[in-house]
């Protein structure tokens, strides 16, 4: 026969989703118009979300929505030279619902055209000069500029297409030094 002691006091408690808040690692150039997003696994998430913004207490949009063995994303489509902010934030599913953990620290990044590489100035005729340089990713259009001096004025020279890589300098003055310089540009929005 069983002899029972009477039952203990009642104590209470509620199982809970234990998970770490994601750390956003770094935002990274990965070309003119793109940026590389890396964060550190988080303990107990499931999924992970990144957002961005163009500044750093706007607005976020939701990018994309990674699962638990993604720690990078490509944030693409960017308007070259604009700064922009990115937070990452981690969740699982419990009892049917979405629990999020905090979101992580913002970086930004800032996504740069890179400048056009002056090849070569050489002579053409007597009174001109060849101006050749190398396209720069992202650049659509180049304008070319001369000075009679390094530091000095520059004058515009013209525009020229993504295509055209070189530049025939005329009406120049013999024996006369010139300075040259290049630069890509692009129209956005």
């Amino acid at each position: 026969k069983r002899v029972y002691s009477p039952y203990s006091n009642i104590v209470s408690a509620t199982p809970e989703v234990r998970m770490s808040t994601p750390k956003l690692k770094s935002v990274t150039e990965r070309g003119y118009n793109s940026l590389n997003i890396n964060w550190e696994k988080a303990d107990g998430v499931s999924y992970y979300q990144v957002y961005r913004s163009t500044s750093p207490n706007g607005k976020y949009a939701l990018l994309g929505t990674y699962d638990e063995n993604t720690t990078s994303s490509i944030s693409r489509a960017l308007i070259p030279n604009q700064t922009y902010y990115y937070k990452v934030r981690g969740y699982c599913w419990a009892n049917g619902e979405r629990v999020f953990t905090r979101f992580s620290n913002i970086i930004s990044g800032t996504p740069k055209m890179k400048a056009p590489t002056l090849k070569s100035v050489e002579p053409n005729t007597y009174n001109s000069l060849r101006i050749n340089w190398e396209k720069a990713e992202g650049s659509t259009l180049y304008q070319v500029y001369r000075s009679t001096s390094p530091n000095g004025k520059y004058a515009l020279l013209g525009t020229f297409d993504e295509d055209t890589t070189e530049k025939i300098s005329t009406s120049l003055v013999t024996g006369q030094t010139y300075y040259y310089k290049v630069r890509g540009y692009r129209w956005v929005n």
